[in-house]
């Protein structure tokens, strides 16, 4: 039998259904009963940032792991030629350090900073798998939000390798929507603010393609922008830029 060859008329729909349950993000501490939650609480310290302070720094011993009370941090990846690209977003319930969460004999291979006052807490990687071994809620709630963080990457390196510089914007934007909106009366609106550089480092273009793309999908009304944060007025249009649905 030869094997089945996948057409693009299969593989662009497939794509687009990367977004799905990008919603569905976890908040481990609040998937924990009081008790738990408890226990977990006294085997960490809550430590506080102020905007952008830095968290943790990429190529360090990885001590803690963070998970986020209060405020948003920025992942970030520097490169071998002093490029920064950004890698994510995290806010209120999600974990952050790693990838190696529940170890503390690797490195940190991302650098993160508080984008706004930000609280956490800081749990050894130790403490954290002997926890993990013990609560059975809390490592199930730990593999869904690292399934989340798996999933989100995986749109991420699915991006880069096969869209459009148009096409990444356009994806960017309803990922970060699907994760992050909040559905107002004129469309989908993105809870964070995210400036034109952040855009830029997560797609790897420059600032002002990034604004002159903006600008294009400002004119065709698939965005506005509110107080400094971008309104999905016509998700259509956005799915458009990554190409023709047969």
């Amino acid at each position: 039998m030869r094997p089945r060859v996948c057409d693009s008329q299969t593989t662009t729909p497939a794509f687009r259904d990367v977004l799905d349950r990008l919603s569905r993000r976890e908040d481990i501490l609040g998937n924990l009963g009081a008790l738990e939650r408890e226990d977990l609480m006294k085997h960490g310290t809550i430590k506080k940032y102020r905007s952008g302070d830095l968290v943790h720094s990429q190529g360090t011993m990885h001590n803690h792991t963070y998970f986020i009370l209060r405020g948003v941090i920025r992942s970030s990846y520097l490169s071998h030629n002093s490029k920064e690209y950004t890698v994510a977003y995290w806010s209120k319930g999600d974990i952050v350090g790693g990838p190696y969460f529940i170890n503390d004999d690797t490195t940190y291979l991302w650098s993160g900073y508080a984008v706004e006052p930000t609280d956490v807490l800081a749990i050894s990687g130790k403490n954290l798998r002997e926890l993990a071994l013990r609560i059975p809620t809390l490592a199930v709630a730990m593999l869904d939000a690292l399934s989340f963080k798996i999933h989100w990457f995986s749109l991420l390196l699915q991006m880069m390798g096969t869209q459009s510089v148009e096409g990444r914007l356009g994806i960017l934007l309803l990922g970060l929507g699907t994760a992050y909106g909040a559905e107002t009366e004129d469309g989908l609106l993105i809870r964070y603010t995210f400036t034109q550089s952040d855009l830029a480092k997560m797609i790897g273009v420059s600032r002002q393609w990034v604004n002159n793309a903006l600008g294009q999908f400002q004119k065709k009304g698939a965005i506005s922008i509110v107080k400094g944060r971008f309104l999905i007025r016509n998700k259509t249009i956005l799915k458009e830029s990554l190409g023709p649905v047969d």
